[in-house]
């Protein structure tokens, strides 16, 4: 009886073995950090570091989601002491930092389950502040006159900044919020992520701190639908 057990039980090693989970990915560091840190005289670079996503439901609203980042970014800056990191800004709705970082910070955020990775801060540079010309825009107003006047755009997104220099003379009342395919509606539709104020301004911005509008004579409809699945569309555009 003994020889005949003795065959199971030297499977169960294997059995275990086989469901071990293998090690998390580590953070990826951008070698820009590594070189930058070398040269740095205070012994601190500016970085971004980029946090895994949290897991928040499928549907959630905007302000969970923001809730979610945060928690994230609290998890990731308890390891580091403001010797270790300096902090410069936290994203609302993108999970990560931007900062100055040591050598032993770098350590640290290697070592934190939620980071992805830790790359240099880039100097950007604009070549246009429009593509107005690209796309011909200021050829059709000089040979046709077209400006947009007489029209209006229904704009389905995140709303609008209604106190902006270059929309405040467009934006047509009626604004609504539309959300919860319709459990959530209500007058008005100020925007709390900057997203529906951009592109109403590439529509019909005045040119005044941002470059002109596309059809600057235009009206704006605002209406603050923050869903990518708008069940009742047909319904918003009534307000329009």
């Amino acid at each position: 009886m003994l020889r005949s057990a003795l065959p199971i039980c030297l499977c169960f090693p294997i059995v275990a073995w086989g469901q071990v989970t293998p090690p998390a990915a580590l953070p990826r560091i951008d070698p820009e950090v590594l070189r930058a840190l070398e040269a740095s005289a205070d012994g601190r670079v500016y970085v971004i570091v980029v946090l895994k996503e949290p897991l928040v439901p499928s549907g959630a609203r905007w302000d969970a989601r923001r809730a979610a980042i945060r928690a994230q970014q609290d998890v990731g800056l308890a390891r580091l002491s403001l010797e270790d990191f300096e902090p410069a800004y936290r994203y609302r709705h993108f999970t990560g930092l931007t900062g100055k970082l040591t050598a032993t910070g770098l350590a640290k955020l290697a070592a934190c389950p939620v980071v992805e990775g830790v790359c240099a801060g880039k100097v950007g540079e604009f070549h246009g502040r429009s593509s107005a010309g690209f796309l011909g825009v200021t050829q059709a107003r000089e040979a046709y006159g077209i400006t947009g006047k007489g029209y209006a755009v229904a704009v389905l997104d995140s709303g609008v900044d209604t106190d902006h220099p270059d929309l405040i003379d467009d934006l047509l009342p009626g604004a609504w919020t539309f959300l919860d395919a319709g459990a959530t509606s209500h007058v008005g539709a100020e925007d709390d992520l900057g997203h529906g104020t951009a592109v109403s301004g590439i529509i019909t911005g005045a040119g005044n701190l941002a470059p002109m509008g596309i059809a600057p004579d235009a009206h704006a409809a605002e209406k603050y639908s923050g869903e990518a699945h708008v069940v009742n569309a047909q319904e918003i555009l009534k307000t329009a």
